[in-house]
């Protein structure tokens, strides 16, 4: 289920956090075969390497996404011990279009939450709720592209296969070249400035095709996961 909260963030707040990125430049790191960095912690992004003793960032744009989804959830909103903090994606809009390759959130099953939760046994089981949480930072236009048929519950017999077409996840455009794929139609939500995008099921998507538009702008949001036990909402990246 995809749902949209519309001003979360005030113009100038985003403006703050824009700000703040840019001048974290420096430490913006380059995703693999990509027009896309990141800037913080992401375990997608840092498997291989030493992810729970990495230099945890902090930025007052993190923190105040942490009280303002408090507010939003009416439940306390804390961040991880040993999982890192939220952090930032940031795409150029005239790059190729490689940033938006559809696929699965499945990474939500892969973190190391034995770490941070000493009693922690099956992902589906464990939790509450989970979520994973976009907030759009930059002014222009942005959308996110979808198959709502393939929407399901993570849980941790999940593969990164879709049921409807396997050819489909890990696909960069919308020629997978599979003639009995069932995936005709996908839908888009468009998301403004301040807006954060939700989702708590597992969907094939990618960042919206359109958004690659060849203007000479950058395409910002801060992006998080979160998880839900005893009624407090845990957040990391």
């Amino acid at each position: 289920m995809i749902k949209l909260v519309a001003d979360l963030f005030t113009q100038d707040e985003c403006n703050s956090a824009i700000n703040e990125i840019t001048q974290a430049q420096p430490s913006w790191t380059a995703c693999t075969g990509t027009d896309m960095h990141i800037l913080g912690n992401s375990f997608l992004r840092n498997q291989i390497k030493n992810y729970a003793d990495n230099d945890l960032q902090d930025f007052q744009t993190v923190e105040l996404f942490r009280k303002k989804l408090s507010v939003l959830f009416q439940k306390q909103v804390k961040f991880c011990n040993k999982l890192a903090k939220p952090g930032f994606q940031i795409i150029k809009r005239n790059g190729s279009k490689t940033s938006c390759v559809w696929h699965y959130d499945t990474i939500l099953l892969k973190y190391p939450y034995n770490t941070e939760f000493l009693d922690y046994d099956a992902f589906d089981t464990y939790f509450e709720n989970y979520y994973v949480l976009g907030l759009m930072l930059t002014e222009e236009q942005s959308s996110f592209d979808y198959f709502q048929e393939t929407e399901s519950e993570f849980v941790n017999t999940a593969t990164t296969e879709t049921p409807l077409c396997n050819s489909h996840h890990d696909l960069v455009g919308d020629d997978c070249g599979n003639p009995d794929c069932k995936l005709k139609e996908f839908q888009t939500v468009n998301y403004p400035q301040g807006t954060l995008l939700i989702q708590n099921k597992k969907i094939l998507h990618r960042i919206g095709y359109a958004d690659i538009d060849g203007t000479d702008s950058l395409r910002m949001t801060l992006q998080a996961y979160a998880v839900v036990k005893d009624d407090v909402i845990y957040l990391f990246w």
